[in-house]
Formats: structure tokens, sequence, C-alpha cells
């Protein structure tokens, strides 16, 4: 049988592995795509960065899952996923995401597949 690759029964490319304030580098155009709300969870460089002209990330949030196969495991996720991991996901921003998530992961591919299988052996 041949498996299916749901991203909005999944997100866990979404979810950071570790304790981290920000996830996904942004470039000037993806920020540009935000609206100004949007923009408040965007992780300012400090002075350095913007010196070396560094991008920016959206921000991170520990939160309680609260459905699913990791229901009432805390996680360190993208302030723009909604829902459980592994139960039912969404993006606020998917129609704005940044490039880098456009680009560093596929429905399906061989990180998505690494990422799914690394989070079902700590189930």
């Amino acid at each position: 049988m041949r498996e299916t690759f749901d991203c909005q029964a999944c997100g866990a490319c979404c979810v950071a592995p570790y304790d981290q304030t920000a996830f996904c580098d942004l470039t000037a155009a993806d920020y540009k795509r935000l609206t100004p709300h949007e923009r408040r969870h965007v992780e300012t460089p400090c002075a350095f960065d913007q010196i070396l002209g560094e991008p920016v990330a959206l921000k991170t949030r520990w939160r309680t899952t609260k459905a699913g196969l990791f229901k009432g495991v805390d996680v360190c996720a993208c302030v723009f996923l909604r829902g459980s991991i592994f139960n039912r996901v969404s993006c606020r921003i998917y129609d704005r995401r940044p490039r880098s998530y456009r680009a560093a992961i596929k429905p399906g591919d061989r990180a998505c597949r690494e990422l799914r299988q690394s989070f079902h052996g700590l189930a």
C-alpha cells in the first residue's frame, strides 16, 4: 500500500527538534508578502546581522499538542502553524510562506519521509 503525504495531517516540518526562537529564514521578498500583523511574528536580526545583510526568520513558540499521536506533548513550532502535529494542521500564511519553506521540503520527498519517521520513532 502506498503512503499518502497529506501536509494537513502532519506538520512535522513546522516543528523544531529543540528549543529555538526562530524558524525558517525570510528573504526581503518573503517579508514584503507578509501582512503588517504577520510581520510582528518575525524575529528581527541583531544590529550585527543587519550589517551583514542576514535574513530575518519566523518566530517559534512552545505549545502543548491538544490531539492526535502527540497529545499532551509540548512542541516548539512555527507561530503560524495551527492544529496538532500528526492530527490536523494548517498554516496561517501558506500562500505567503517563505521561499525556504517551499524549497526545503516537498510532500513525500526524502526530507519529508525522514522527518515523519523521526517523529514516529518518538511516539
